[in-house]
């Protein structure tokens, strides 16, 4: 049996697909702020000294030579966020058979770090980083 797409129902799509859009250039414009916080902070830390860097962010996880006297320190964090799971029970009309579907829980890991080049005067040159 074809069904015939009525104007309401065109209507009912395009709102739909407008709401998707608006939600996605909110996420963007989420990701495109943080990304420019992080970079400010980051930026903010040139030319200070890794004592300085160090009593704010606490030690390092990690140090390695830059090649040229100096050093890399970086701090990495792991982070996890966890989506809820669902069970949904479906049952035909009258009740005859039903049926349930369970879907787990998703966990999602990943790892950030931010990285500081700093010379062998312990001035703070470069900057890098991953990971919102």
């Amino acid at each position: 049996m074809r069904r015939t797409v009525t104007l309401y129902d065109a209507g009912i799509i395009l709102a739909a697909v407008i709401l998707g859009l608006v939600f996605y250039a909110s996420a963007q414009s989420n990701v495109e702020k943080r990304t420019e916080e992080i970079n400010a902070v980051m930026q903010s830390w040139l030319g200070h000294h890794e004592g300085q860097l160090y009593a704010q962010w606490g030690p390092p996880t990690e140090a390695f030579s830059d090649g040229y006297g100096g050093k890399i320190v970086v701090y990495r964090e792991s982070r996890i966020v966890s989506s809820p799971g669902s069970v949904t029970t479906h049952t035909t009309l009258g009740g005859a058979y039903s049926y349930t579907t369970y879907t787990p829980p998703k966990l999602t890991a990943w790892t950030v770090w931010r990285a500081f080049w700093v010379n062998s005067s312990g001035t703070i040159y470069h900057w890098a980083w991953q990971g919102l």
